[in-house]
């Protein structure tokens, strides 16, 4: 279930339906935040936020989240 709920947001990214993308992104950490794509996830969020739907205080707190969560990330 976690593979398919990451990458149907992949799929939707590449579609380019940024607001499913972000929700699934989303739905993905939530319910798997130690999954090893887990990192990856909330950086795309974050990522797709900003430069996609132009929605910039929400992906500095998406950012924040994921500077605190994995300070040492090669995606900061």
């Amino acid at each position: 279930m976690s593979r398919a709920t990451y990458e149907i947001a992949h799929i939707e990214s590449e579609l380019e339906d940024f607001n499913k993308a972000q929700r699934e992104y989303r739905a993905f950490y939530n319910v798997w935040p130690d999954h090893p794509d887990a990192e990856k996830a909330l950086f795309s969020r974050g990522f797709i936020l900003t430069e996609n739907l132009h929605k910039d205080s929400l992906a500095l707190a998406v950012f924040d989240e994921f500077k605190a969560k994995y300070p040492k990330s090669e995606l900061m």
